[in-house]
């Protein structure tokens, strides 16, 4: 059952209640307010009989009804049954309904009371007394309950009408509401195709959902088209040293080498499958940031200083000074993450710095822990500097490398909700800092 159609059965329902509660309450009001009036009409004609009466009374004549207040007794809304007692004794009655053989209301006879309203034997009665007199006026309540019949017969069909009105009301404006609602289902289907999001416009709920949809649409978009661009650049990377390393194998079986030129295939065999291997790890830390990762208590000082230790032999190969100060600085992360962002800080520093040194300094300041990486190598431009972060980018540099390194830097520190920054002069050397913020601190 669609959403229309549960809306509108679902307003026609609560329609349909409140008309009849409010017609309830309205013919509880109706009926009292009949009442009320039937009982100022008759108590009008008992006191206009009961005057009568004690006028002739004093008068010392015979207590008779006259023809003018008989006739009163008939008005436009019925016509009224009226008795005059004397001492408890029927002295006459009047009126066009043929009345009980009994008192309206025998009870009041032998009652003290000087006014009373009953409901009795489906009459409605008005009693009054002054002294020896006693007069009683009523009506059948058949009078009222006839109308009160026409009353529910005219709610009856009003409500009905009523409800399938709202219904079919409802059921036109939520099928007007939901057309964006559909249009925007139809968009979604398609995330592909190049259409505009319906409904961005709108100032309503809708409008915002579109324009959320949008929003997230277009980072989905430009996702995508950044992960087709690095599955692409991740392929042509590691196809590259696996063409090399497959001619080197097939030139190397096609023909028997002496042992110096087979010393020197395999130092290349070594060094692309070194290639390889780093390509790969930084690949499956790319991919390992987009998800959970492993926290524990770590000192950042002590994890720098592993990892610089590591490194010692590559400086020394090179005849750099690799240096580590500072303090402990405590915080909470992935080891291995944490050691795969340092090591490419440090193996590109190394890498790129042919004399001088690379130094590591860890401290916490600002409520932040901060590692900063200074080495005294080639540097790069103002132009590389704002690329070095995206995967595969070199720049103008001619050593061999996957551009992947310091990618996987930004994506652990941010995973991390820390930043990387860097500053760098050609000839001159690089700065790399990392931050940390205080609340992720073990």
């Amino acid at each position: 059952m669609s959403l229309r159609i549960r809306l509108a059965i679902l307003s026609s329902f609560i329609t349909l209640l409140a008309l009849i509660g409010l017609s309830v309450i309205t013919g509880v009001f109706l009926q009292r307010s009949l009442i009320r009036d039937l009982d100022e009409e008759l108590e009008v004609q008992a006191g206009q009989i009961l005057d009568e009466a004690k006028d002739e009374a004093k008068l010392g004549k015979s207590i008779q009804i006259s023809n003018d207040l008989e006739n009163a007794l008939v008005t436009a809304t019925g016509s009224t049954t009226a008795f005059l007692y004397v001492q408890g004794k029927l002295e006459f009655g009047a009126g066009q309904y043929d009345a009980p053989n009994e008192p309206l209301d025998s009870s009041f006879l032998s009652q003290n009371q000087n006014l009373k309203r009953c409901d009795c034997d489906d009459w409605r009665v008005i009693s009054l007394r002054s002294n020896d007199l006693a007069v009683q006026v009523g009506r059948p309540l058949s009078i009222i309950t006839r109308n009160m019949e026409r009353y529910v017969s005219i709610v009856a069909v009003v409500s009905l009408a009523a409800t399938v009105l709202a219904g079919l009301l409802i059921a036109f404006v939520v099928s007007r509401t939901v057309q964006p609602l559909e249009k925007l289902a139809q968009r979604v289907k398609n995330l592909e195709s190049g259409e505009l999001i319906p409904g961005v416009g709108l100032p309503d709920e809708i409008g915002v959902l579109a324009r959320a949809l949008e929003q997230s649409l277009s980072q989905l978009q430009v996702s995508r088209a950044r992960q087709n661009r690095f599955v692409a650049d991740a392929a042509h990377e590691l196809r590259t040293p696996v063409t090399a390393l497959l001619a080197d194998l097939e030139t190397h079986r096609a023909r028997p080498r002496q042992e110096s030129e087979n010393q020197a295939v395999l130092e290349r065999f070594f060094r692309n499958a070194q290639h390889l291997r780093r390509l790969i790890n930084n690949l499956l830390t790319l991919s390992q940031t987009e998800r959970d990762l492993q926290l524990q208590p770590l000192n950042l000082t002590e994890l720098a200083s592993e990892v610089t230790d590591r490194l010692m032999p590559l400086a020394a190969s090179k005849n750099l000074e690799l240096s580590i100060d500072g303090e402990p600085a405590k915080l909470l992360g992935d080891r291995l993450m944490l050691e795969r962002a340092l090591e490419n800080i440090l193996g590109n520093a190394l890498k790129f710095t042919n004399s001088g040194e690379v130094r590591v300094l860890v401290k916490t300041q600002s409520q932040k822990v901060i590692l900063i990486v200074t080495d005294t190598g080639i540097g790069m431009n103002n132009g590389d500097l704002e690329l070095v972060f995206e995967a595969f980018h070199r720049g103008d540099s001619i050593v061999e490398g996957s551009g992947l390194g310091l990618a996987v830097v930004k994506a652990v520190v941010q995973a991390h909700h820390g930043q990387v920054k860097m500053t760098s002069e050609v000839n001159v050397g690089t700065v790399v800092r990392l931050e940390f913020p205080i609340r992720i601190n073990a």
